[in-house]
C-alpha cells in the first residue's frame, strides 16, 4: 500500500511543480492528502477540500505535530525518489508550502473572504467569481463553511445538491465544477460512502447497489426519503457529475479488488451474486469505469473462485460425478478469466474420463433414455460454455463417448431396427429420440444422420411416408425437411436422399 501511495505521489510531484502553494489546493494534490489523512478526515466528517478551506482544522492537523509531520514525510521521501534529491531538501520546501497554505487559509478567515451563504445565493456568488484569479479558492471556502455543521456525510451531500440546483443558471459550470470535485472526494471517501449507500446485508449487497447507483438503476436500490445516494446518481448519469462519476468507478473497482467475501454463507450464493455483479460491471464499461480496469479485478477476484480449497468445497456438495460437472459448469458460468476457467474445464475433463463417471451410467434401474439425455445435456452445457474451445471439445467427447459406449452395449440401434417394420418408423423413431434430445453431439449423432440417412435412402420412402403423414406431398416434404435439420441434414440433403 505505501509502495503504492509513494508511487501516486511521485506522478502527481511529475504532473505539477508543487513548488507554489497555490499547487496544494490543486485536485492531484487534494487526493494524496486524502489519502495520507483518511482517519482524521473520517473522524471529522471532512473532504480534503473542505479541511483546506477551514483555519480550525488545518489547526487540528498542525497541532497534533505528529500527523502533520507524517504527511511531510511520506510526500517527501516519495519525491526523493523519483527526483533524485535529498528527503531533508524536500522537507524544507514542502513545510514552507504547508505553512503558506495556513498562513492563506487563516488570513482569508480574519478578512472574512468566505461568506456566509443560504444554498440560493450560491449562485450569483459563483458567477461574479468565475473569471477572478482567487474565485475557486473564495468558492470552496464558502462552500466549506455553508458545510461546517452538518451532522452526517449525508446531509453534506443534500446541501451540496441544493446549492447546485438552486443555482445552477447563475453558477454555470463553475459552480457544477466546484460541486463535482466536493462531491468526489465525498463518493471516494470510504466512510461517507457507507453512510451514503447505508446498512446493506451483506457485502456483495453493498458492492451491487454502487453498481446499481453508478448505472443510474435507482429503482434496484431500496432507500428513503431523505437520502442523498439517489440524487448523486441521477445526476451522474445525467453527465452533470463527471468527477464523482469516475470517483464510484474507482472505487467499484476498488471493493471488487477487496479481500472481503461477497458473502459468507455459502460459496454457490456467493458466486451467484459475482455473476450479477460482473453483468452489471461490464454493462457499465466505458468512458468512465474503464473496461481494462474492471477486467482485471474481476479476473482477480475469480481466482479467489477457484483455488483447490474452494473447488473441493464446491464439489464436495455433490456426490455423483456427473453433478460435479454440473457444479463446475455452473462455477464456469460465474467468473472471468481464461486461467480460472481453465482450472474448472480441467477439472470437469478430469472426472468425465474417469471410470467412476462410466459407471454412473451403467445403472439398469435408469431407463437408457434418460441416462443418454443426461448425458446430452451435459454435452451441449459443455458446448455452450465459456471454456477454451480446446476444453469444450474434450468435455463434450468424453460425454458423446460415454453415450456411443453405452448405445452399443445396449445395442439400442439393432433394437430399433428389429422394432422397427419399415424405414419410415424407423426413422421417426430417430428423429423422436433426437427431439427428447437423447443423441450427444459427435460419434453419437453422427451415427444417427448415417442410419437415417441410409433408410431414407431406401426406395419408396417418400410416397411411403406421403402416406404415413396423411398429408399432400408438398406439407410432408416441408414436415420432413424440417425435422431432419435438427439432426443436421439440409433440405439439399433431404431431396437428393428421395430422388435416389
Amino acid at each position: 500500500m505505501a509502495d503504492k501511495l509513494h508511487i501516486e505521489i511521485a506522478q502527481v510531484a511529475r504532473q505539477g511543480s508543487c513548488s507554489k502553494v497555490e499547487d496544494l489546493f490543486e485536485p492531484p494534490a487534494k487526493r494524496i492528502l486524502a489519502r495520507l489523512l483518511p482517519d482524521f478526515l473520517a473522524k471529522y466528517k471532512l473532504t480534503a477540500t473542505e479541511l483546506l478551506h477551514r483555519a480550525e482544522m488545518l489547526h487540528r492537523v498542525e497541532s497534533t505535530g505528529s500527523l502533520l509531520q507524517f504527511v511531510v514525510q511520506q510526500v517527501a521521501v516519495a519525491r526523493a525518489s523519483s527526483e533524485g534529491r535529498s528527503v531533508q531538501e524536500i522537507i524544507r520546501e514542502f513545510n514552507k508550502l504547508i505553512d503558506g497554505v495556513i498562513a492563506k487559509v487563516h488570513g482569508a478567515k480574519r478578512n472574512g473572504l468566505f461568506p456566509e451563504l443560504p444554498a440560493d445565493k450560491f449562485g450569483a456568488l459563483a458567477g461574479a467569481l468565475a473569471a477572478k484569479p482567487d474565485g475557486l479558492f473564495i468558492l470552496n471556502g464558502a462552500l466549506a463553511f455553508h458545510l461546517r455543521d452538518a451532522k452526517t456525510w449525508n446531509e453534506k451531500a443534500l446541501r451540496l445538491i441544493a446549492i447546485l440546483k438552486a443555482g445552477e443558471k447563475e453558477g454555470g459550470a463553475f459552480l457544477r465544477g466546484a460541486i463535482d470535485v466536493v462531491l468526489g472526494e465525498l463518493v471516494a471517501t470510504p466512510k461517507a460512502l457507507d453512510d451514503l449507500i447505508g446498512s446493506r446485508e451483506t457485502f456483495g449487497d453493498f458492492v451491487l447497489a454502487l453498481l446499481h447507483h453508478f448505472l443510474g438503476m435507482t429503482e434496484e436500490v431500496q432507500y428513503a426519503d431523505g437520502d442523498a445516494m439517489p440524487l448523486i446518481s441521477t445526476l451522474m448519469v445525467r453527465g452533470v457529475l463527471p468527477l464523482a462519476h469516475a470517483a464510484l468507478a474507482e472505487r467499484i473497482v476498488d471493493e471488487i479488488y477487496s479481500l472481503e467475501r461477497l458473502r459468507e454463507d455459502s460459496l454457490d450464493d456467493e458466486m451467484r451474486m459475482f455473476r450479477d455483479i460482473t453483468a452489471l460491471v461490464l454493462k457499465g464499461t466505458g468512458n468512465v469505469l474503464k473496461r481494462d480496469d474492471a477486467l482485471a479485478a474481476l479476473d482477480l477476484r475469480s481466482k479467489r473462485f477457484v483455488t483447490a480449497e474452494a473447488v473441493k468445497m464446491g464439489l464436495s456438495n455433490s456426490v455423483l460425478p456427473d453433478e460435479k460437472i454440473d457444479w463446475l459448469l455452473f462455477a464456469e458460468s460465474c467468473i472471468t478469466g481464461a486461467r480460472s476457467k481453465q482450472i474448472l474445464a480441467e477439472q470437469a475433463v478430469r472426472i468425465a474420463t474417469a471410470d467412476s463417471f462410466k459407471t454412473r451410467f451403467q445403472i439398469s434401474s435408469v431407463s437408457l433414455s434418460r441416462r443418454l439425455q443426461r448425458l446430452a445435456g451435459l454435452c451441449a452445457a459443455a458446448e455452450a460454455s465459456g471454456f477454451h474451445e480446446n476444453d469444450k471439445r474434450q468435455l463434450a467427447s468424453a460425454c458423446d463417448s460415454v453415450a456411443y459406449d453405452l448405445t452399443v452395449q445396449t445395442k439400442l440401434f439393432e433394437t430399433i431396427e428389429a422394432r422397427s417394420p419399415n424405414p419410415v418408423e424407423k426413422v421417426l423413431t430417430l428423429l423422436k429420440l433426437s427431439e427428447a434430445g437423447t443423441f450427444t453431439e459427435g460419434r453419437l449423432s453422427q451415427k444417427v444422420r448415417d442410419l437415417v440417412i441410409g433408410y431414407m435412402a431406401t426406395p419408396g420412402f417418400l410416397a411411403a411416408y406421403i402416406k404415413y403423414a396423411k398429408a399432400d406431398p408438398a406439407g410432408a416434404m416441408s414436415e420432413l425437411t424440417q425435422r431432419t435439420a435438427k439432426i443436421g441434414l439440409s433440405a439439399g440433403d433431404v431431396r437428393e436422399l428421395l430422388a435416389a
